[in-house]
Protein backbone atom coordinates (compact mmCIF):
# COMPACT_ATOMS: atom_id res chain seq x y z
CA UNK A 1 0.00 0.00 0.00
CA UNK A 2 3.06 2.10 0.85
CA UNK A 3 4.61 1.44 -2.47
CA UNK A 4 1.38 2.95 -4.52
CA UNK A 5 1.45 6.14 -1.81
CA UNK A 6 4.85 6.66 -2.73
CA UNK A 7 4.08 6.29 -7.01
CA UNK A 8 1.45 8.44 -6.92
CA UNK A 9 3.09 10.55 -4.95
CA UNK A 10 6.03 10.94 -7.29
CA UNK A 11 3.55 10.79 -10.60
CA UNK A 12 2.14 14.50 -9.13
CA UNK A 13 5.00 16.22 -8.71
CA UNK A 14 6.89 14.71 -11.83
CA UNK A 15 6.19 18.39 -13.45
CA UNK A 16 6.98 20.25 -10.52
CA UNK A 17 10.52 18.61 -9.58
CA UNK A 18 12.03 21.94 -9.72
CA UNK A 19 10.80 23.65 -7.47
CA UNK A 20 9.95 20.97 -5.17
CA UNK A 21 13.89 20.78 -5.17
CA UNK A 22 14.21 24.40 -4.74
CA UNK A 23 12.24 24.12 -1.98
CA UNK A 24 13.83 21.80 -0.40
CA UNK A 25 16.71 23.24 -0.68
CA UNK A 26 16.26 26.26 0.88
CA UNK A 27 14.20 24.99 3.78
CA UNK A 28 17.08 23.28 5.04
CA UNK A 29 19.09 26.18 4.21
CA UNK A 30 17.04 28.31 6.92
CA UNK A 31 17.06 25.37 8.95
CA UNK A 32 20.62 25.08 9.10
CA UNK A 33 20.32 29.31 9.52
CA UNK A 34 17.99 29.06 12.18
CA UNK A 35 20.74 26.44 13.95
CA UNK A 36 23.82 28.69 13.11
CA UNK A 37 22.53 32.23 14.58
CA UNK A 38 22.15 30.99 18.65
CA UNK A 39 25.78 29.64 18.19
CA UNK A 40 27.16 32.78 16.99
CA UNK A 41 25.76 34.60 19.52
CA UNK A 42 26.85 32.20 21.98
CA UNK A 43 30.71 32.62 21.13
CA UNK A 44 30.70 36.68 20.93
CA UNK A 45 28.88 36.42 24.70
CA UNK A 46 30.74 33.75 25.95
CA UNK A 47 34.19 34.76 24.22
CA UNK A 48 34.84 37.65 22.53
CA UNK A 49 33.35 39.75 25.78
CA UNK A 50 36.04 38.49 27.81
CA UNK A 51 38.77 39.36 24.91
CA UNK A 52 41.06 42.08 24.83
CA UNK A 53 39.41 45.49 23.52
CA UNK A 54 41.72 45.51 20.41
CA UNK A 55 40.86 41.86 19.45
CA UNK A 56 37.12 42.30 20.28
CA UNK A 57 37.30 44.84 17.98
CA UNK A 58 38.65 42.99 15.52
CA UNK A 59 36.04 40.03 15.09
CA UNK A 60 33.13 42.88 15.90
CA UNK A 61 34.36 44.02 12.48
CA UNK A 62 34.38 41.02 10.86
CA UNK A 63 30.98 40.38 12.05
CA UNK A 64 29.87 43.60 10.67
CA UNK A 65 31.28 43.31 7.40
CA UNK A 66 29.90 40.23 7.21
CA UNK A 67 26.28 41.49 8.02
CA UNK A 68 27.22 44.90 5.39
CA UNK A 69 27.63 42.15 2.71
CA UNK A 70 24.90 40.37 3.10
CA UNK A 71 22.74 43.12 3.06
CA UNK A 72 23.78 45.70 1.06
CA UNK A 73 25.83 43.69 -1.83
CA UNK A 74 23.67 43.39 -5.15
CA UNK A 75 21.91 40.18 -5.64
CA UNK A 76 21.37 38.82 -8.98
CA UNK A 77 17.88 37.72 -9.32
CA UNK A 78 16.56 35.31 -12.32
CA UNK A 79 12.77 35.27 -13.72
CA UNK A 80 11.05 32.27 -13.77
CA UNK A 81 10.23 31.06 -17.84
CA UNK A 82 6.76 29.85 -18.29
Amino acid sequence: MKENKWKKFARYYKPYLGSFAADMFFAILGAAVTLIIPMVVRYITGTVIYEEPDKAMSVQRYFADGKYRLIFTPHSTTSVKQ
